[in-house]
């Protein structure tokens, strides 16, 4: 069962989703996907 609630991103994650998105033009949702990340909200961030 997944655990609901915020989640906590390493400082390598974070990066590594800024750059795909702007370095290889990934989507946001692509870089959801990639990524495991579940709200747009924390992408944003």
């Amino acid at each position: 069962m997944e655990e609901r609630g915020n989640r906590k991103y390493d400082y390598e994650t974070k990066l590594n989703t800024v750059l795909d998105h702007v370095n290889h033009g990934l989507t946001a949702d692509e870089v959801m996907e990639r990524y495991g990340i579940v709200s747009q909200t924390c992408l944003r961030q």
